[in-house]
């Protein structure tokens, strides 16, 4: 039974208002009235598993009388058609629900690996928690979220963690049609913008790319350094280019000078947890254009790049602390027959150590993602210096959601500084 609490009341303000002589008093019971019939406050009656009558607030997330209904029928139909939950099913424990999950509904689908990977990490933390815990005593989840045990975890892979441990029990919710409410809706992780200190800059690029000069790496490498920070892709996507895929004529304009042609590469962007990939054609920069130009050459077909997997040990090495020698695949076997690794005497001068080192740390920038900072850098630009909106921003690095096009924003520090600036300058009298 549905039955809305603001009825009763406006019927005895009513009768109240009928006894009242004072003008000023009826105004104030009639705009009450007037604010009652506005605003429904529905409750619901339902006979519980045990067979007693509970009267129970609509949430208010099922607003008006369709949600209501739908509250309803989730509350009180599975109890009042007479057939009841198992107690086995509410009691169960999170880890078997999440094994119930990856085996049930995700096994062999896109998604399994990265759900696997959280829910190896929800079992660490919560796995002998029962689902009637995290229910009836919801301060578990909010402090283990609050005070979340992964320190290094970047926002983005808790909300990940997040979204798993709530589809891994909506799925037995549904599954066993339990009429419960699922625990993890308590939790709210804001999708805010994050500010870092390492967003890399464009000065941060020059230093990365002046470094491979004094390192001794080929052109290819800039090229590529050059093509993920103009592209915002991701350095497995660049290396699919292929020639015949882009255009590298010069721009053309009309007799007004307006652009009518931009040179443009064509790309494959993977499309994470949907198992697919969608081809798209995106412009190029004048800088990208060049670097490509020089790359291609006389060539006319085949991939741009000859690398098929990234580079990733050509822009990390083993550099002797004494004598500056660089090794640059770790793991190097020496004529010796031993391989080197860090901590390791210098080969060279037999005296010095080997520590590891890449061509940021090189370059004395602060980040570590040798090329997929860069999404963030190309990010940054479009939204906060070129402040395009998100249709473009979203559409040019490939990003399908709008959570996706926040995850990859992030401010610098001092772009905080105007919020206080004003408060710390100096006024000048009598000027």
């Amino acid at each position: 039974m549905i039955f809305d609490k603001n009825r009763y009341r406006v019927n005895e303000l009513k009768k109240k208002l009928s006894r009242e002589k004072d003008p000023q008093k009826q105004a104030k019971l009639k705009t009450k009235i007037e604010k009652l019939r506005k605003s429904p406050d529905l409750f619901i009656k339902f006979y519980n598993d045990t067979g007693e009558q509970v009267v129970e607030k609509v949430p208010p997330e099922y607003r008006g009388m369709r949600g209501a209904q739908r509250y309803e029928h989730l509350r009180a139909g599975q109890s009042e058609t007479g057939t009841f939950t198992p107690k086995s099913v509410k009691t169960a424990k999170v880890k078997e629900i999440n094994n119930f999950y990856l085996e049930g509904k995700l096994l062999g689908r896109p998604g399994y690996s990265s759900a696997k990977t959280c829910c190896n990490k929800i079992d660490e933390h919560l796995g002998a928690f029962r689902l009637i815990d995290l229910s009836t005593k919801p301060d578990i989840l909010a402090r283990h979220f609050a005070y979340f045990p992964e320190t290094e975890w970047s926002p983005k892979y808790i909300w990940n963690y997040r979204t798993t441990l709530h589809a891994s029990i909506e799925f037995w919710i549904d599954t066993h049609e339990l009429f419960m409410y699922n625990p993890v809706d308590r939790i709210k992780i804001d999708k805010c913008i994050n500010v870092i200190e390492y967003v890399p800059t464009r000065e941060d690029f020059e230093k990365v790319y002046m470094m491979t000069f004094l390192v001794g790496l080929g052109d290819e490498i800039r090229y590529m350094l050059v093509a993920v920070y103009e592209s915002g892709l991701r350095i497995n996507e660049v290396l699919q280019w292929k020639i015949e895929e882009m255009d590298l004529n010069p721009p053309r304009y009309d007799e007004a000078g307006n652009m009518i042609f931009i040179p443009y590469f064509t790309t494959l962007i993977s499309k994470q947890g949907q198992g697919k990939k969608v081809k798209k054609r995106n412009p190029m920069s004048r800088r990208l254009w060049e670097a490509m130009t020089a790359l291609v050459g006389e060539r006319e077909s085949g991939y741009t790049f000859s690398f098929r997997t990234p580079p990733y040990k050509l822009l990390r090495w083993l550099i002797c602390n004494q004598c500056g020698h660089r090794v640059f695949d770790k793991g190097h076997v020496e004529k010796s027959g031993k391989r080197l690794h860090a901590g390791d005497y210098c080969p060279r001068c037999a005296t010095g150590i080997l520590e590891s080192q890449n061509l940021n740390q090189a370059a004395g920038v602060p980040y570590s993602r040798l090329f997929h900072d860069y999404r963030k850098s190309v990010k940054y630009r479009n939204k906060i210096e070129k402040r395009l909106p998100k249709e473009l921003t979203k559409d040019f690095q490939g990003h399908a959601t709008d959570s996706m096009d926040e995850y990859y924003l992030h401010l610098q520090v001092q772009d905080l500084y105007l919020v206080a600036q004003d408060t710390w300058e100096t006024k000048t009298q009598g000027k």
